[in-house]
């Protein structure tokens, strides 16, 4: 989101679009159909792997309030100006990934970055990171890296006085210099091969979730291999979650997980302070948001009909031992479960009041 400007991408296996809304109304101010790109070496349903929840046009362009960047599973990058004018496009290649490529793009200063991740992490430097120049599409750096397929998205984050470029994959937690490229640490925190929430953090403490092997909090002011250090804070198995990437403060961690469960971890050491039980058939891919004291969540339909749910922190109430109870004194902090119609997977939007909302076939916005 830009201004009044509200930009969307969608695909199937013929067909790659960037949509543009007007946010003060809704209406559909232009639409930008990709040409095959010369370094597609066969059709689009051929040289894709593609598991049926990622979809084609899982990654989230980003923007620098000139220029809208966007990446397919194909990773056809293609930027346009604001009216929709294609000003560069290149194709990356299709990786090697089993469940089709969703991680969204990075923008930091004049460039935007892809995280490139595929295979089995056995051949060397076969994954990479890569910064385009937002001009032109030149190449910035590039720094290769061992890594397995992976779904997370790049993250940009101020850690003291710098930037960093957190990046999540079996087996490791990294950070780059978005200005160079170069590494600056690295720490184990991910095993088993799937890998898909995004890191987070909040002042100089980042998190990496994972079903296996847990939460891990790092202390993002080392460098070098961290890994077996006192820069690792904590290592949780509390909470779990599979694809839905945590919301960080300055005290609490929330995550979602497989079985519904929302869970509140204290930052400082990791423990788990309540949990609340939504659904027992609702299954999460779209992560949660947090504004006005209150935790959005979306849910994608596993039986019945798609909910939207709307939980107050201010209504957590802990029993004598400080924690909150898992039974159903906890319902009382949920304040609206909401039909949404058809399947969310996409993470909802804030602004200036409004809270934007993709569905599988809508686009809403909800506010004053």
């Amino acid at each position: 989101m830009w201004e009044n400007r509200v930009f969307l991408t969608g695909a199937d296996e013929e067909r790659r679009i960037v949509y543009c809304f007007d946010n003060d109304d809704g209406k559909l101010l232009w639409e930008y159909e990709l040409d095959p790109i010369p370094a597609d070496a066969t059709p689009l349903r051929m040289n894709v792997n593609m598991y049926p929840d990622t979809g084609y046009a899982a990654s989230t362009p980003a923007t620098d309030g000139e220029r809208v960047y966007a990446i397919f599973a194909t990773l056809d990058l293609v930027t346009l100006d604001f009216d929709g004018n294609l000003l560069w496009s290149k194709n990356l290649g299709v990786p090697d990934n089993h469940y089709g490529y969703s991680a969204s793009l990075a923008f930091y200063k004049d460039r935007v970055i892809v995280q490139y991740d595929q295979g089995d992490g056995r051949k060397p430097d076969e994954s990479k990171i890569i910064a385009f120049k937002g001009t032109d599409g030149s190449i910035v750096w590039e720094t290769p890296r061992t890594i397995m397929n992976s779904w997370p998205s790049p993250i940009v984050r101020k850690i003291g006085d710098n930037f960093q470029l957190l990046t999540g994959a079996d087996p490791f937690l990294i950070s780059y210099d978005p200005e160079t490229g170069q590494e600056l640490w690295r720490i184990g925190a991910y095993s088993g091969g799937d890998t898909a929430a995004s890191p987070t953090g909040f002042g100089t403490t980042v998190f990496a979730a994972n079903q296996i092997p847990g939460i891990t909090a790092v202390d993002a002011t080392g460098s070098g291999d961290l890994t077996g250090t006192d820069k690792r804070l904590w290592l949780t198995r509390a909470s779990n979650p599979d694809a839905c990437s945590p919301i960080a403060t300055e005290k609490s961690l929330y995550t979602i997980g497989p079985g519904a469960y929302l869970q509140c971890i204290e930052i400082e050491t990791g423990d788990m302070i309540w949990e609340l039980g939504l659904d027992d058939y609702a299954t999460f891919y779209s992560s949660p948001g947090l504004a006005d004291g209150k935790i959005y969540l979306f849910d994608k339909e596993l039986r019945g009909e798609a909910k939207a749910y709307v939980v107050d922190l201010e209504k957590v109430v802990l029993d004598d031992s400080g924690t909150a109870p898992k039974s159903e004194q906890g319902k009382e902090m949920i304040l609206a479960i909401n039909p949404m119609g058809d399947p969310i997977f996409a993470s909802p939007a804030f602004s200036d009041g409004c809270i934007y909302i993709r569905s599988e076939t809508m686009l809403y916005c909800i506010g004053e």
